[in-house]
């Protein structure tokens, strides 16, 4: 399978995320599903980015792009696993 092809495959999934991140806070209003949409959208841009052939023109700034993507989705991870309040 050539590159160019495995990184389409990657970007139809990261929209689909994305989507799903969305929905996901649209349905249950959890900010975890909108932090996983919006990292999943900055991965898309970076794999746009790549199919373009602009990774070499702006690796600093495509690093950053995926450093916050990956900080919010560590963020939503965390918000999952904590402990629910309990109302009274």
């Amino acid at each position: 399978m050539s590159l160019w092809l495995f990184s389409l495959i990657n970007l139809l999934f990261c929209f689909l995320l994305t989507v799903a991140g969305f929905w996901a806070y649209l349905k249950t209003k959890s900010i975890s599903g909108l932090l996983i949409g919006c990292a999943y959208a900055l991965f898309s841009l970076v794999r746009v980015f790549y199919l373009e052939k602009l990774l070499l023109e702006y690796p600093l700034f495509l690093a950053f792009l995926r450093s916050i993507a990956y900080s919010l989705e560590l963020y939503a991870v965390i918000l999952l696993a904590r402990p629910k309040k309990r109302k009274k």
